[in-house]
Parts: structure tokens; sequence; C-alpha cells
């Protein structure tokens, strides 16, 4: 079966649509981890941000350095 969709992705010439959906997915899961770094960075106390060298100030460009890789 997984032969037949092979070939069947081949002959319809689908490839670039699987690979962006596959893209869309990573791009999906990666904005996800974002937003969980925040809200977790967020809970934590101003002294146990300042225990691990971070500033409230930094939590979102903290989160947004995160990249595909990382998924």
């Amino acid at each position: 079966m997984t032969q037949l969709v092979l070939t069947a992705s081949d002959w319809l010439n689908i490839t670039p649509f699987v690979d962006f959906i596959h893209d869309l997915q990573k791009r999906m899961k990666l904005k996800k981890l974002q937003k969980e770094t925040i809200k977790e960075l967020s809970s934590l106390s101003d002294r146990d941000l300042n225990d691990i060298g971070i500033a409230r100030s930094q939590i979102k460009s903290i989160a947004m350095e995160l990249d595909l890789k990382d998924v």
C-alpha cells in the first residue's frame, strides 16, 4: 500500500504539496513551543528569572529565538 501511495505521489507530482504540509506542521509546532516557552517563563517570579539570568523583558525575544530545528 505504501508503495502505491509513493508511486501515485510521484505520478501526480504532489511532492511540493506534501513538503508544504510538512513545513506547515513544523511551523505550527514551533509556534506552540514558543507560546509554551513564554507561558512557562512568564509564570516564574522575578527572583527565579534573575537566578537564571533572564530579565522579564527578554522573555518574548528568548522564545522567538527558537527555531524549526528545536521542534
